[in-house]
C-alpha cells in the first residue's frame, strides 16, 4: 500500500487504489518517519481514493514494532477514503493517531478504532484543512491531552450521519479535553444527524465536546450520555431537533435538552460500521425535521449511517442521530372477563401498564401506560424492529407476558 502511495504521488493524475478485502498489518513507517504514508499537493500529484472494500489497515501489534500514524494528508493534498477500517495507530507524543490532516479529507463508511495520539486520537487537522466525515464510526480511539476522537485546529469540519462512541481523554490539564472532539481557533464545524456518545475525559465536564473556539452548529444529532450528562463545554448553535440529556449543550426550543435518547449498545445493526440503535420510546424517533437531514452541500440524505438498503426517512419523517429505526405501531386487544355488555361500551376502559424488556429480560427499556379505548383496544407507536420481552399488567390482574419480534410493519396482538 505504501508503495501505491508513493507512485500515487508521482502522476499528475487523479488515481484511485483498490485494496481487497483483507487486513494490511503494517510493520514500519514510510522513510519520512512517524506515519505510513503522505499525500501530496493534488496540484502536483491529482486527487487519491483508497477505496477498502471492508478491508483494515493495522499497525502491527508485534513488540518492537515503532509508533505511526496511517495518513499525512499535506497542504493542498486531497484524500478520500472509502470501506476502510483504520485501528492500532499510535503516535504517542505527536498528533493524529490514525490521520493528521492539513488538506482535504473525505472519509465514508469507514471505521476509525483504537488508535492513540497526544492529541487527536483518531483524527488531528490544522488551520487550512477540510474534512468530511460521512457515514463512518469513530470508537474507542484515545489522546492524552486533547480529542479523544478529533483535535482539530481552526478549519472546516462536517460530521454526517456518523458516531463516535467510547473515545477517551486521559490527561487532566487544564487545558486538556474533548472526549469526543476539541476545537480552537477559527474551526467551522457542522454535525448533522450524527450520534455523539459514552465518550470520557479525566476532566469530566469536557467528557463530550470542548470547542473553544469558532463556530460548531449542531442539528439532527444525539449528543448524550457523555460520562454521565457532561456532554458539551462551549458555546454551541443549536441548529435544532437535537437532544442532550443533560443541560450542558444549551439546546433551547425545537430540541431536547434533559432527554435520555434510549440508545441500544454500539453493535453491528447492519451496514459497514456498528451503529447505536434506538430502543423502544426512543424521543429521537420520527422527531427531527427532514430539511436539515441533508449533506454537506445541502442535499437530502438518502440513507442513515448503515448505507444502501437503509432509508434515512421512515414514516414519513426523519429520525434524530445516525440511526433510522424501522419502527411500527403494535395494535393490543386486551381480552377482559366479566363485562357482560357488548363493546364499545366504559366497561372496557382500562389503564394497562406496559414494560418492554430485552429479549431473555435485563433492564426495562420502556415503561408506561396505556388507557384502553371502550373496544378493550390501544396501540404502542414507535417501536423499532428487534425482538422483545413485554409485560402488560391491568389494576388488580395478573401480568400476561411474552417475547415477540417486530419486524418492518405493522403488527396487531
Amino acid at each position: 500500500m505504501i508503495n501505491a502511495i508513493t507512485c500515487a504521488n508521482l502522476s499528475p493524475a487523479n488515481n484511485v487504489i483498490n485494496l481487497t478485502n483483507s487486513t494490511y498489518n503494517l510493520t514500519a513507517e514510510a522513510a519520512n518517519g512517524d506515519r505510513a504514508a503522505p499525500i501530496v499537493t493534488a496540484a502536483t500529484a491529482g486527487t487519491l481514493t483508497i477505496n477498502g472494500d471492508g478491508a483494515t489497515i493495522t499497525r502491527s501489534s508485534a513488540g518492537g514494532t515503532p509508533e505511526f500514524n496511517f495518513f499525512e494528508v499535506t497542504t493542498g493534498a486531497n484524500l478520500t477514503l472509502n470501506r476502510l477500517t483504520l485501528t492500532n495507530g499510535s503516535v504517542g507524543g505527536n498528533s493524529g493517531g490514525a490521520i493528521v490532516s492539513d488538506g482535504t479529507l473525505t472519509i465514508t463508511n469507514s471505521t476509525i478504532s483504537s488508535n492513540v495520539a497526544r492529541h487527536g486520537g483518531a483524527i488531528s487537522t490544522t488551520a487550512s484543512a477540510t474534512t468530511i466525515l460521512t457515514n463512518s464510526l469513530i470508537a474507542n480511539n484515545q489522546a492524552d491531552r486533547n480529542g479523544g476522537a478529533v483535535d482539530m485546529s481552526s478549519g472546516t469540519m462536517f460530521i454526517i450521519n456518523s458516531t463516535i462512541s467510547g473515545n477517551s481523554v486521559t490527561g487532566g490539564s487544564p487545558s486538556s479535553g474533548g472526549g469526543a472532539l476539541f476545537s480552537f481557533g477559527s474551526a467551522t464545524i457542522t454535525i448533522i444527524n450524527s450520534t455523539i456518545t459514552n465518550n470520557t475525559a479525566a476532566r469530566a465536564e469536557r467528557s463530550g465536546i470542548f470547542h473553544t473556539g469558532g463556530t460548531l452548529t449542531i442539528q439532527n444529532s444525539i449528543i448524550a450520555n457523555n460520562n454521565g450528562a457532561n456532554n458539551c463545554d462551549g458555546t454551541i448553535t443549536d441548529g435544532g431537533n437535537n437532544i442532550d440529556n443533560g443541560p450542558s449543550c444549551g439546546f433551547g426550543a425545537g430540541s431536547f435538552p434533559n432527554t435520555n435518547p434510549n440508545l441500544a449498545p454500539l453493535a453491528s445493526n447492519g451496514g459497514p460500521t456498528q451503529t447505536h440503535a434506538l430502543l423502544p420510546g426512543s424521543p429521537a424517533i420520527n422527531a427531527g425535521t427532514n430539511a436539515k437531514a441533508v449533506d454537506q452541500n445541502g442535499a437530502a440524505l438518502t440513507t442513515d449511517q448503515r448505507g444502501t438498503g437503509f432509508p434515512r426517512i421512515n414514516n414519513t419523517t426523519v429520525d434524530i442521530g445516525a440511526y433510522e429505526s424501522t419502527s411500527n405501531s403494535l395494535d393490543v386487544s386486551i381480552s377482559m372477563q366479566g363485562r357482560t355488555n357488548p363493546h364499545p361500551h366504559p366497561s372496557y376502559v382500562a389503564t394497562i401498564r406496559v414494560t418492554i424488556m430485552p429479549s431473555g429480560g435485563g433492564a426495562v427499556l420502556y415503561n408506561q401506560n396505556y388507557v384502553t379505548s371502550q373496544n378493550g383496544s390501544f396501540t404502542i407507536p414507535n417501536l423499532p424492529a428487534g425482538t422483545y420481552l413485554f409485560r402488560f399488567k391491568g389494576t388488580h390482574t395478573l401480568a400476561w407476558q411474552f417475547e415477540m419480534t417486530i419486524p418492518g410493519q405493522a403488527l396487531s396482538v
